[in-house]
C-alpha cells in the first residue's frame, strides 16, 4: 500500500515539475515571467507554510529558536532565498521564450554541478572520483550539440544567441548553489517540510525589496496572477512535500531515479503541446546530459563506470564525424535518433543494476557485522571467521553452484556457527532479503529491446557513413562500444562485479592479484571457476598463522579485455569487408 502511494505521489511530483517548461511557454503571450516569478514564489512560500503547519506544527516553535540563534543557519537562508530568485527569474524568463527547449536542456546542468559542489565542501574530504569529471566534460559536450546549428555539427557554437544563453547557465548554476544551501539547512533540521520554506520566504523577501525601495506598486496582470498561483502551489509547494513524502515511504533504492527523467518528459512536452521542433542534435545534447546526470549520482564508482562514460561519448562522436546532416539527410537523424534512445534506455538498466547491487552489498555487509559479533566471542574465533569468509567467497565467485546452492550454503553456515537464537533469526531474516534481492531486474524482453535499438543504430550509421579509412575505424569502434554496453549490462545483471575492495572488507584475510579490481564471470566459465580456486590457488601463512590463498591473475576476466577482443573482432570484420569491396571494384572495372 505505502509503495503504490509513493509512487502515485513520485509520479505525480515528475508530472508537475516536467509540465512547468510547456505550461509557461504556452501562457508566455498573455502574461509577463517576471510578475510569473514574484507571484509563484509568494504563493509557493504561503502554501509551503501551512503545510509545514499541518505536518510539523509542533516542530516550528523550536525551529524558529534555533533559526534566530545560529547565525551560520541564517547566512544559509539569505544565500538560498537569493540564488532562487535568479533561478527562477531566468528559468521562466527562458521558458517564456522560443529558447525554451535549449535553455531547459543547459538548465539541467545543475545536478551535475550540485553533486560537485557537495563533493567538494564535503567534510570528510572525499574527494571526486576521475568518471566525475567526464560527466561534468559530457554534459557540456551535451550543451555544446544542443547549440550547434545543423550545417556546423560538432562546432561549439556557445553563444549562438549571447543573452538566452547566458540566463540558462545563470539558470543552472544558482539552482546548484540553491540546492546545497537547502541541503546546509536541511542537515540542521529534522523536519522535511520546514527546510525548503526558509529560501521561500527569505527569496520572496528580497523579491520584493526592489518595490520597497522605489515605494511604487508594479502593474500586475490578471493572467499571471492565475499563472503564478497554480505553480507556486502545484511546482514550488505540493510537488515538493508530494516527492519527500514518496521518497520517505518507498524502501526501493531506485525509487529517486524517476527523477532523472524530468528533462526528458519536459522536452517532450514542449514539443506536444506547444508544437515546437528539434532535430537530432538537440536530441544527442539531452542525451548527453540525462546520462551524465544519471552516472554522477551513482555512489559506486569504479573503472567500468568510466568506461562505459567514455563508451556514450564515443557513441555520439563517432556519428559527428562519421556523418554530415543536411538537408536530405534522413539516415543520420535516423542514426542518431536510435542511438540517443540506445543510451538513455541503457543508462537507466545501468542505473537500475547498479542500485540493486548497491543495496545488495549493503544487506550483506550488515550480515557480515552481526556475524562478527557473535563469532569474535566464540573460543574457536579463528577456524569459524574462515570458514564463515570461504562461504561469502563462494557465494561471490563459485559459479559451479547455482544460487540457491550459495544461499543455503551461507544459511548452513550460520544456522552451525551463531548460537545466539536472537542473531541467528535476524542473519537468516537478511540473507533471504539478500536472496531474493540477487534476482536479475533486467528482463530479456528489455536485453532484446536494447540489442535491437544498438544493432538498428549501426546499419543505419553503416548506411550514411562517411567511406573512408577514418570512417572505417571510427564505425568500428562505435559498433565496439554498442557491443560493449550490452553486454557489460547483461554480466552486472546476472553476475554482479567483484571488487577488491569489498572483498578485503568483508574477509581482510583474502587478497587477489587482479589490479582493475573486477572479477567478471561470463556463464561460460561458470564451470572453471570450482577447479580454479581448488587446483590453482598458492597457499601461504601470515603472521597470526591463519590461511591466505591467492587467485591467478590470468584466470581473472577483466572489462579491459572484454573490449580488446570485441575491437579486434569488429576490425577484422571490417578489413575483410574492404578486401571484398576493392575485389568487387576491380572486377567491375575489368
Amino acid at each position: 500500500m505505502n509503495n503504490s502511494r509513493s509512487w502515485l505521489l513520485g509520479v505525480f511530483s515528475i508530472l508537475v515539475w516536467s509540465g512547468v517548461a510547456a505550461f509557461i511557454r504556452r501562457v508566455s503571450e498573455d502574461t509577463d515571467p517576471i510578475q510569473i516569478t514574484y507571484i509563484s514564489i509568494f504563493f509557493g512560500c504561503f502554501f509551503s507554510i501551512l503545510y509545514a503547519i499541518v505536518l510539523d506544527k509542533e516542530k516550528i516553535k523550536p525551529f524558529g529558536k534555533l533559526f534566530l540563534a545560529d547565525t551560520k543557519l541564517q547566512l544559509f537562508g539569505i544565500l538560498s532565498g537569493i540564488f532562487l530568485v535568479l533561478h527562477y527569474f531566468s528559468i521562466y524568463y527562458i521558458f517564456s521564450t522560443d529558447y525554451v527547449i535549449k535553455g531547459n536542456i543547459i538548465n539541467y546542468l545543475w545536478p551535475v554541478l550540485l553533486y560537485l559542489l557537495l563533493k567538494i565542501y564535503n567534510k570528510k574530504k572525499q574527494y571526486s572520483a576521475p568518471s566525475d569529471f567526464i560527466f561534468l566534460i559530457m554534459s557540456f559536450l551535451g550543451v555544446a550539440l544542443t547549440l550547434s546549428p545543423k550545417q556546423e555539427m560538432g562546432m561549439l557554437f556557445f553563444f549562438s544567441s549571447n543573452l538566452y544563453f547566458i540566463l540558462s547557465i545563470l539558470s543552472a548554476i544558482s539552482a546548484a548553489l540553491y540546492f546545497f544551501f537547502s541541503t546546509r539547512i536541511r542537515n540542521k533540521l529534522e523536519s522535511d517540510a520546514l527546510f525548503f520554506t526558509i529560501p521561500l520566504l527569505t527569496g520572496l523577501i528580497i523579491s520584493s525589496l526592489p518595490f520597497w525601495i522605489q515605494n511604487s506598486i508594479y502593474e500586475i496582470n490578471l493572467n499571471s496572477v492565475l499563472a503564478g498561483f497554480f505553480l507556486g502551489f502545484f511546482s514550488l509547494s505540493s510537488a515538493n512535500i508530494a516527492w519527500i513524502y514518496a521518497t520517505s515511504i518507498n524502501k526501493n533504492p531506485s525509487f529517486p531515479s524517476i527523477a532523472y527523467f524530468i528533462p526528458v518528459l519536459s522536452t517532450i512536452l514542449v514539443i506536444v503541446i506547444n508544437g515546437d521542433t528539434v532535430d537530432h542534435l538537440i536530441i544527442s545534447g539531452l542525451a548527453l546530459v540525462f546520462v551524465a546526470n544519471i552516472f554522477i549520482h551513482i555512489r559506486q564508482h569504479s573503472i567500468s563506470e568510466i568506461k562505459i562514460s567514455i563508451s556514450l561519448l564515443i557513441i555520439f562522436l563517432s556519428i559527428s564525424i562519421l556523418t554530415t546532416p543536411g538537408e536530405d539527410s534522413i539516415n543520420s537523424s535516423l542514426t542518431e535518433i536510435a542511438a540517443t534512445i540506445f543510451a538513455l534506455f541503457a543508462a537507466f538498466l545501468l542505473n537500475r543494476v547498479w542500485k540493486k547491487n548497491e543495496h545488495e552489498n549493503l544487506i550483506l555487509s550488515e550480515v557480515i557485522n552481526l556475524a562478527q559479533k557473535q563469532i569474535n566471542s566464540n573460543k574457536y574465533a579463528n577456524s569459524i571467521i574462515l570458514s564463515f569468509e570461504k562461504g561469502i567467497l563462494d557465494m561471490y565467485i563459485c559459479g559451479s553452484k547455482s544460487l540457491k546452492e550459495k544461499y543455503l550454503q551461507l544459511r548452513n553456515i550460520i544456522e552451525y556457527y551463531i548460537e545466539d537464537e536472537l542473531e541467528r533469526h535476524e542473519l537468516l531474516s537478511k540473507i533471504r532479503v539478500w536472496y531474493f534481492q540477487k534476482n536479475p531486474v533486467v528482463s530479456n524482453p528489455e536485453l532484446l529491446m536494447l540489442f535491437l535499438l544498438g544493432g538498428i543504430s549501426i546499419i543505419q550509421l553503416l548506411a550514411s557513413r562517411t567511406p573512408s579509412l577514418l570512417g572505417d575505424f571510427t564505425f568500428t569502434i562505435y559498433s565496439a562500444t554498442i557491443t560493449f554496453i550490452i553486454y557489460i549490462i547483461y554480466e552486472y545483471d546476472r553476475f554482479g562485479v567483484v571488487k577488491k575492495d569489498n572483498i578485503e572488507s568483508i574477509s581482510g584475510d583474502l587478497s587477489f592479484l587482479d589490479p582493475s579490481k573486477e572479477i567478471y564471470i561470463p556463464r561460460k566459465l561458470e564451470r572453471h571457476f570450482e577447479y580454479l580456486i581448488k587446483f590453482n590457488q598458492t597457499f601461504f601463512w601470515n603472521e597470526k598463522g591463519d590461511k591466505i590463498f591467492r587467485i591467478n591473475k590470468r584466470k581473472i576476466i577483466t572489462s579491459s579485455k572484454i573490449l580488446s577482443v570485441t575491437l579486434f573482432m569488429c576490425l577484422i570484420i571490417v578489413l575483410f569487408g574492404l578486401i571484398l569491396e576493392k575485389k568487387s571494384i576491380s572486377l567491375l572495372s575489368f
